[in-house]
């Protein structure tokens, strides 16, 4: 039995370091600035779909993975519900966040590359802050469409997954993360691992630890 564990467990982790390294196309750390400690991250997923079972799930997995390292961690649709945040204002949305507790906020955005291509890539760390909130800001406009089933444009459609962290402390972007580009048939294989994936690059980084405190009870996509 243990010997059937060790195996399973050094699947899951080739599995993970696999994907890691076939999802990424790169991601970005702001240099001299210190993150953290957050005593609670939100999770905002920025997903198209004709209901909000998608962005559910790829929340709550996110901050799944978030309270197994023992952080504190809401899924925004959870906290706020489909529109709770669309209508603020930058000022608005920061003091209703803070009133929370909330000190760190992570987006899950699923765009789609011709409505704006991955501008970032090596050049993150040359845009200034103002930047980043304007690109969060052109999401509605970048956001891929998985509405649509039919037609073979599920091949064609090129997609990819972005994650920006913002700490709320200092109101600054620490880090970025963008897969490749990928088809619509392959986001299934992508959804599920993606928060895993972008947890991992953030611990090698440095950017999250693992903390002391044991780990949070998961909550249930539906």
């Amino acid at each position: 039995m243990k010997k059937m564990k060790a195996m399973v467990f050094l699947f899951s982790v080739f599995l993970l370091n696999s994907c890691a390294t076939s999802y990424t196309a790169t991601s970005w750390k702001a240099q001299n600035l210190v993150s953290g400690p957050y005593s609670k991250i939100m999770v905002i997923g920025v997903i198209k779909s004709s209901d909000t079972t998608l962005r559910r799930k790829m929340e709550v997995n996110f901050v799944n993975d978030l309270r197994k390292l023992g952080y504190n961690a809401v899924s925004a649709l959870e906290e706020y519900g489909p529109k709770g945040l669309s209508n603020l204002a930058q000022e608005a949305t920061y003091v209703k966040l803070c009133s929370r507790g909330i000190d760190a906020i992570i987006t899950i955005a699923l765009l789609d590359k011709t409505k704006g291509d991955q501008e970032m890539n090596s050049g993150a760390k040359y845009y200034s802050d103002l930047y980043f909130y304007n690109h969060i800001l052109n999401y509605k406009k970048m956001q891929a469409d998985v509405t649509d089933t039919t037609g073979d444009h599920r091949t064609e459609k090129q997609l990819f997954l972005e994650s920006i962290l913002f700490d709320l402390q200092t109101l600054q972007p620490i880090y970025v993360f963008e897969t490749k580009p990928f088809d619509e048939t392959s986001f299934n294989s992508i959804q599920f691992n993606y928060g895993k994936v972008v947890i991992k690059d953030m611990l090698t980084r440095k950017i999250l630890t693992r903390q002391l405190n044991s780990e949070l009870h998961p909550i249930k996509a539906f």
